[in-house]
């Protein structure tokens, strides 16, 4: 057994992989490289008897499929979401090692199976938060009785949807932090809607908000006032306009843009 690591994979996203394996917190911009270290481990290899396979191939089918379902159940079913939903990932995490152990895919004479390692347990993390705070949202939808629709987060299929929910007509996805704004990938922005959280370092807490296109936002209106995505948390709440790359995007609180969205719908319902 052999890896492969893909080119331009450097010393400095090495020193992010082994950071997250240690658990270590990281600083707005050291998290771009951190998200850059681990998809350029996309493409990583490990090179057996039997032939080649991907990271992510290997992700997918030794940790995602056997683990996601019973995860995503257990965490619909849980009347707190946010009370089991760090045990719930906790349990799969320590499954990991054993697993690609077991396959033969970590072992300490190929000491770049490491990266497999971290790669397996960081879009587990990714994963795991991700589609518990997408529980937690929709659930809220739900209950607040803004008409939407929503993928099945229990289908493995539907999960793979590109986009989340669509809420009043316009594709919208849920994102675990703003951070997806400033990675590459995620420079292109599809969606019309995204629902996301920011953290107020002063009072430790995050607040969940939504950041809309131009056109979304005509359909509402309002006034706005222009911040950058820096100064984004010190400036909610209210309703804002940052500017990403080409994108104008308008900020607004989450419980404002239900109410907003309940007052749409409710207008189109009396046309």
């Amino acid at each position: 057994m052999q890896v492969h690591l893909p080119p331009g994979f450097t010393p400095a996203h090495s020193v992010m992989a082994r950071r997250f394996m240690q658990g270590e917190s990281f600083s707005r911009a050291e998290r771009a490289l951190l998200f850059e270290a681990f998809d350029l481990l996309h493409r990583a290899n490990v090179a057996t008897k039997t032939g080649r396979e991907r990271f992510a191939s290997i992700y997918e089918r030794l940790i995602e499929a056997p683990f996601a379902d019973d995860y995503l159940r257990r965490l619909t079913e849980a009347r707190s979401v946010e009370a089991v939903a760090e045990s719930l990932r906790a349990q799969v995490s320590r499954k990991i090692l054993p697993t690609l152990s077991a396959a033969g895919l970590v072992s300490p004479t190929e000491p770049l199976s490491f990266y497999l390692l971290a790669y397996c347990l960081y879009w587990w993390y990714a994963f795991a938060r991700g589609y518990a705070f997408e529980v937690e949202v929709l659930r809220d939808l739900e209950t607040s009785g803004v008409p939407h629709q929503a993928h099945n987060v229990l289908d493995s299929r539907a999960r793979r949807s590109p986009f989340d929910l669509v809420v009043l007509g316009f594709r919208g996805d849920i994102k675990t932090t703003t951070y997806f704004l400033q990675v590459t990938r995620t420079q292109r922005l599809p969606h019309d809607f995204y629902i996301t959280r920011v953290y107020k370092s002063g009072k430790r807490e995050r607040i969940w908000v939504v950041l809309l296109k131009k056109h979304v936002w005509e359909a509402i209106d309002g006034e706005t006032t222009s911040v950058t995505l820096s100064a984004l948390a010190t400036a909610l709440p209210g309703t804002l306009q940052i500017e990403q790359d080409d994108t104008i995007l308008i900020v607004l609180d989450y419980e404002e843009w239900k109410a907003r969205m309940l007052r749409v719908h409710k207008a189109d319902k009396g046309a």
